[in-house]
């Protein structure tokens, strides 16, 4: 039986960035790919479909808004991955599971991150199916 890919949104505010992350996440055929460049961007998207992953940078167009999304997404069971040049942390994000990757980050190795957590929630899937 195949698996459905996971859902993901990018919210990022440099559209290249975004962009080089979403052709990346294609081209390895994940197809189910929204993005948002800041926080109500990013609400619009998840009130029209929760995505299963999410890369959440932390400075976006309406500010430093990304900590707050993605504590959000956590609580609603997305997986987060955080992609920053921030060096430290903000209290919101130490209180949930989430992986970050410092920017600057090829977006080879973003989709790479993104790809296991994709066959983590297909194993977990399949897991609960037998």
């Amino acid at each position: 039986m195949a698996t459905m890919m996971p859902s993901v949104l990018i919210v990022e505010d440099n559209a290249i960035i975004a962009n080089d992350i979403a052709d990346e996440l294609e081209s390895r055929g994940m197809n189910r790919i929204q993005m948002a460049g800041s926080l109500r961007e990013a609400l619009r998207a998840i009130s029209q479909n929760l995505p299963d992953i999410a890369i959440v940078d932390l400075t976006l167009r309406d500010g430093r808004t990304g900590a707050q999304l993605a504590r959000a997404l956590a609580t609603s069971g997305v997986k987060v991955c955080v992609l920053s040049g921030q060096s430290t942390l903000s209290p919101e994000l130490m209180s949930i599971a989430h992986t970050y990757i410092a920017k600057p980050t090829p977006s080879s190795i973003v989709a790479s991150v993104i790809e296991e957590q994709a066959h983590t929630i297909a194993m977990d899937a399949e897991s609960r199916l037998h």
